[in-house]
């Protein structure tokens, strides 16, 4: 389990932290984090990065994510979800017509901002906006730019619809949700969150809390190598003199014609030795692995 990202099918009613320590603790992980997080009430696809691939974070967290919501009309709760105090309203929701609810929805696609919602863990003179929220305290906050690539409705009944959203890293699901609902004239709230995929990681790779703490493995879908999560970044090939340079840290002249940026930087063994910045014909070294 070291070295690795795990794809984990986060249980409700957890924190993202429980599922972390739980998994550091059983498998003896010294070096583990999260890659974004979920709320308690949402369930789906937690990324656990390990060991040396702690490194590559950034590279995974920037991926477009995928989720299934449940929206309850008619209805408001204090959080945008189901923990918060819900009230009903007296919208009659019934005047509601699928091709209303689709152009909603469609009206959502491409970029926009989004205000961060008082219930999260954005910081706010360093401390987190639920600990004001907790406290009765509103206070202001800046709109995050955000981009809706799809948004769907799966199914819609007399108090909630279904739908799928693919959206950027930083996008509020409950805020969205309310934002749909301002649209249709009614009040909403996420009754149910389910993330289903990142990037392409779809979600029959994801392994449940239960399996792998019981080591009830019947795969090993589940673990993404650091090859696997740095394969939509360019290769290139070092030598042995380069690589050598490049694991002391110096930076190397090489001749990458139309090559700018982060790459991938392998050994003539195909191994991965890191990450690297190219620059006018140059490499620095960026992220370099140091496997015992």
């Amino acid at each position: 389990m070291n070295d690795c990202l795990i794809l984990i099918d986060k249980p409700l009613n957890f924190t993202s932290n429980h599922v972390l320590q739980s998994i550091k603790k059983r498998f003896n992980l010294k070096k583990a984090g999260l890659i974004g997080v979920l709320d308690p009430l949402a369930t789906g696809m937690l990324l656990i990065v390990t060991g040396e691939a702690t490194k590559f974070s950034q590279y995974i967290e920037t991926m477009t994510k995928e989720y299934i919501v449940t929206i309850r009309l008619g209805y408001k709760s204090s959080t945008g979800d189901g923990e918060g105090i819900i009230v009903k309203d007296s919208t009659d929701v019934s005047n509601l017509t699928k091709d209303n609810i689709i152009r909603a929805l469609s009206s959502f696609l491409g970029q926009s901002y989004q205000l961060p919602p008082m219930h999260s863990s954005v910081k706010y003179n360093g401390k987190k906006l639920y600990q004001y929220a907790r406290e009765g305290i509103k206070v202001e906050r800046k709109k995050r730019k955000i981009e809706i690539s799809d948004i769907a409705l799966l199914e819609n009944c007399t108090e909630d619809i279904d739908i799928r959203v693919r959206c950027s890293k930083g996008t509020y699901i409950r805020t969205l949700v309310e934002d749909i609902g301002v649209r249709l004239g009614v009040n909403t709230y996420a009754r149910s969150i389910r993330r289903i995929g990142v990037g392409t990681y779809t979600e029959d790779r994801m392994i449940s809390c239960n399996q792998i703490l019981n080591e009830k493995l019947s795969s090993d879908k589940h673990i993404v190598d650091i090859s696997e999560m740095l394969s939509h970044i360019k290769p290139i090939t070092l030598g042995p003199e380069h690589e050598k340079l490049i694991k002391n840290g110096t930076v190397i002249d090489i001749d990458l014609p139309n090559t700018k940026g982060d790459v991938v930087m392998k050994n003539i063994d195909n191994k991965i030795i890191g990450i690297g910045i190219v620059v006018n014909n140059r490499i620095k070294p960026k992220r370099l692995i140091n496997f015992q």
